[in-house]
């Protein structure tokens, strides 16, 4: 990556981006189209792998972006690059919209699991974790509206500053992830921040 301008504000993550509610919703559309409930209870058992791992790749991306910024705070003060929220004005329930879906989802998935499967499933409970830091981040950094500079950004007293070396596996990780799309390669690095 090259800081000689600045940092940019997305290292390359948005090409990969997916949103995980409008998948959620095309999903269950199609099990509520089958009248029959063991059709239902087969479309349900093969949409629920996939939506397993676009919940992981999602919060894989929010890591993502946690472990970016982290990164760059600790690269010194210099300007950020192609913010495109910058100087727009910050709503707190649009920014929240799609992490309040994903909460109510973890929700949604127990009762729905237990219902088309007989047997309860949950996520994983790091990336109900990983989830509620990235909603913190949000929230202070008011969706990015105004942050010109690495200094505007705050990270959440939660997280830890990484090492030097942490820092470098986490370059080395985001630069993977760029190229491949594969957010959830991000959720093994969760233990350097937390």
């Amino acid at each position: 990556m090259d800081f000689e301008k600045g940092a940019l504000f997305d290292p390359g993550f948005m090409q990969h981006i997916q949103v995980f509610s409008e998948n959620v919703e095309y999903a269950y559309y199609t099990i509520d189209r089958y009248k029959n409930f063991n059709q239902k209870k087969n479309c349900y058992k093969m949409f629920f792998p996939k939506i397993n791992a676009l919940l992981k790749d999602t919060i894989g991306f929010y890591l993502g972006c946690l472990l970016w910024a982290i990164y760059i705070k600790n690269k010194g003060s210099m300007p950020l690059l192609n913010n495109f929220c910058y100087g727009g004005d910050y709503s707190h329930d649009i920014t929240m919209e799609e992490i309040i879906y994903i909460e109510n989802y973890f929700e949604r998935v127990k009762k729905d699991s237990k219902y088309y499967t007989g047997k309860e499933e949950s996520a994983d409970e790091t990336l109900y974790k990983i989830l509620e830091q990235y909603k913190e981040f949000l929230a202070e950094n008011e969706g990015f509206t105004k942050a010109q500079n690495t200094d505007d950004i705050k990270i959440p007293a939660s997280l830890k500053t990484p090492s030097a070396d942490e820092l470098e596996l986490i370059l080395e990780r985001i630069e993977e992830v760029v190229k491949t799309g594969k957010f959830s390669e991000f959720l093994p690095l969760y233990e350097k921040v937390l």
